[in-house]
């Protein structure tokens, strides 16, 4: 798993890093709608907003938060003929690190790491709280030198023993950049 991080870390810089060259973005905020399938399967959909602060080079600081929610229908073991409907609802707020991204060129990759704190609740009760790790690549596409859409594609991990700890992300939506 960590080889494969770094190698997924390693390739998503690679485009990204001679841009450099040329001004990146001080900071970028986004907001993207999502779509979450857990290992349940829970099919979840929401909202993303992050923001994220060049530090220095291809590294950026970035802060993260979505809700996600959807329902499921599950078939009752002692009477199979009967199914109720779950309603699935999930907080999450990390932060992490993005490496690459660089602006200039017309399409700009990135990877990043990101971990926090996750609230996920049944039926509206019994939050369960947790912490998740959330490795991510991420693709911009500059529509104007302000304007990117971007597309994110993670894989998430609770840190719980329930059996909806692996979770994959597909997420598109728009990012402004400010500053260069």
């Amino acid at each position: 798993m960590r080889r494969a991080l770094g190698v997924m870390c390693a390739l998503a810089c690679l485009p990204g890093a001679s841009a450099f060259a040329q001004s990146a973005p001080a900071v970028d905020v986004a907001v993207l709608g999502a779509y979450v399938r857990d290992s349940q399967p829970m099919n979840m959909k929401g909202v993303v907003v992050s923001a994220a602060k060049r530090l220095s080079g291809p590294v950026s600081i970035v802060g993260e938060v979505g809700r996600h929610s959807g329902t499921s229908e599950v078939t009752l073991l002692l009477f199979p003929s009967r199914t109720i409907t779950l309603e699935d609802t999930e907080l999450g707020v990390s932060g992490g690190l993005r490496f690459g991204g660089g602006s200039g060129a017309e399409v700009r990759t990135f990877a990043q790491i990101l971990t926090g704190w996750n609230r996920r609740t049944f039926n509206g009760a019994n939050p369960a709280h947790t912490w998740q790790l959330q490795p991510e690549l991420g693709l911009d596409v500059n529509m104007t030198e302000a304007v990117a859409l971007r597309l994110q594609l993670g894989w998430r991990y609770l840190m719980t023993t329930s059996s909806y700890r692996n979770e994959f992300r597909l997420a598109t939506g728009v990012a402004f950049k400010i500053g260069g």
